[in-house]
């Protein structure tokens, strides 16, 4: 199975994992779970799904052609639920189609989250680094670069590393985001692939790197997460990913 095949059946999966024990799914959702690129895909889809649910629950139709509409979608649900998992797709796509009919005039979906982050606030409470890295998805902004993801950040007045290995500028870059913190701080994080593994680069500027208290240069794990932080000046890098911390290391040394 390659990415286009994978994406095309995931584009199809339900965000509340009912299609998980569906022999296609399962086949995708596995190609996604050893592919970075598709898995990052996934996640923001899914991401993107929730958002959709939860923007249909708030939308205030008249009543009966709602109720009409929910019916159909009830028994295309219900016809299609013996049927293979390519043949669903396009039948129960058919009424969500109509679904997004009803309520694109209301409801606006943007793919410029320039206005979005302020929405990022990083609690104090119980934080985990680990945990912020697992939910970074969806990306404030999506970039080729390295370059172009610390331009964005600097332009944002967000704080971007000071200096960045060569590796990691050479590094297949995904996207950045912005978060903030309950004390008025502020974390950035690059997001790139590194040795066929995600890497997430969280950046905090002075009143938020008082978040995490680690020994700096010393590797921890939390689940199959590896993690490093090291001080940049007054800012606090940190590093989180499934990769080895013996590559990370040897690339950061670069």
């Amino acid at each position: 199975m390659d990415n286009e095949i994978a994406r095309d059946i995931l584009s199809a999966y339900r965000s509340n994992g009912a299609d998980a024990r569906d022999p296609l799914f399962f086949e995708a959702l596995e190609h996604a779970d050893r592919d970075p690129e598709t898995r990052l895909w996934f996640r923001e889809q899914q991401a993107l799904d929730r958002q959709v649910a939860a923007a249909m629950r708030e939308v205030h139709t008249p009543a009966d052609g709602k109720e009409r509409l929910l019916t159909m979608l009830e028994l295309e649900a219900k016809e299609a639920a013996g049927k293979p998992a390519w043949t669903r797709m396009w039948q129960v796509g058919l009424g969500l189609a109509a679904m997004l009919v009803l309520t694109l005039s209301i409801v606006t979906f943007v793919n410029d989250r320039d206005n979005l982050s302020e929405h990022y606030v990083v609690s104090s409470e119980n934080f985990s680094l680990s945990q912020l890295a697992r939910n970074s998805m969806p990306l404030d902004f999506r970039g080729k670069t390295t370059n172009t993801l610390m331009d964005w950040l600097s332009q944002k007045g967000a704080p971007t590393p000071q200096s960045l290995p060569t590796a990691l500028q050479q590094a297949v870059a995904y996207g950045c985001k912005i978060y903030a913190t309950e004390n008025g701080g502020t974390i950035s994080l690059l997001c790139v692939e590194v040795d066929g593994e995600l890497l997430h680069m969280f950046v905090f500027e002075e009143k938020a790197r008082a978040l995490l208290k680690v020994t700096p240069w010393q590797w921890w794990g939390e689940g199959d997460w590896n993690m490093m932080a090291f001080d940049e000046g007054s800012q606090l890098v940190a590093v989180v990913t499934k990769a080895s911390p013996e590559a990370i290391n040897q690339m950061i040394s670069g």
